[in-house]
């Protein structure tokens, strides 16, 4: 990692509150402790928490088994958390989750908020996976019912259930994606532009902000 990174890095995760411009769109939707939210890839629990705080009745998905130990421990303050250690994908069945590493030790850092079910991402590492247990973003919605707000940061597995997004909208009021084309060789490019011109041309298209953070 080069030093410009470093000094980015440490800025953005060390002095800023990394949260809190995702904390500043959230306030928008006005939520209520009439609200429910979708958390899909609710990591330690910390945006969901926030949600918490107003009332929320929150359904939080994680599939890392060492951030899922982390986000469970919310469990025992607020007793409308709905906790499922479990990821979504296009398809159901076990899948495997690619941990992030450390780009100076090639340390795996197993409880990092960007492990993948994804291998191409950039900064995960094939030899170092686990299986976890995926659903489809529809049996999602069978579990919640119609619901206020979707957030998702899924860490790429956007890519592939964003049809399946689409085809649920009229189940949500409103759904905030984090992209990580970024985060991706350029042989990805395509599912991000085709993720984009979908929601574009969708009739539920004021429903979706892909800006989150």
């Amino acid at each position: 990692m080069d030093i410009i990174k470093k000094i980015k890095n440490f800025i953005n995760y060390k002095i800023r509150d990394p949260n809190s411009k995702a904390f500043n769109k959230f306030k928008s939707y006005n939520l209520t402790n009439n609200s429910t939210v979708v958390d899909l890839g609710a990591h330690d629990g910390t945006i969901s928490e926030f949600f918490l705080k107003k009332g929320c009745k929150v359904f939080a998905f994680e599939p890392n088994p060492f951030l899922y130990n982390k986000l469970i421990e919310k469990k025992k303050i607020y007793k409308s958390l709905n906790c499922f250690n479990l990821a979504v994908n296009s398809k159901k069945g076990f899948f495997n989750l690619y941990m992030k590493r450390n780009e100076d030790t090639q340390e795996v850092k197993k409880d990092s908020q960007a492990s993948s079910l994804l291998i191409e991402k950039y900064n995960v590492i094939k030899e170092d996976a686990i299986k976890v247990e995926c659903i489809t973003f529809k049996e999602v919605i069978a579990i919640t019912g119609k619901v206020d707000l979707v957030k998702i940061d899924i860490e790429g597995a956007e890519y592939e259930i964003y049809n399946d997004i689409l085809e649920q909208s009229d189940n949500f009021n409103n759904c905030i994606v984090e992209l990580h084309h970024k985060k991706f060789p350029p042989s990805m490019k395509y599912k991000h532009e085709d993720f984009i011109k979908s929601v574009e041309s969708h009739p539920n298209k004021k429903k979706f902000n892909l800006d989150y953070i």
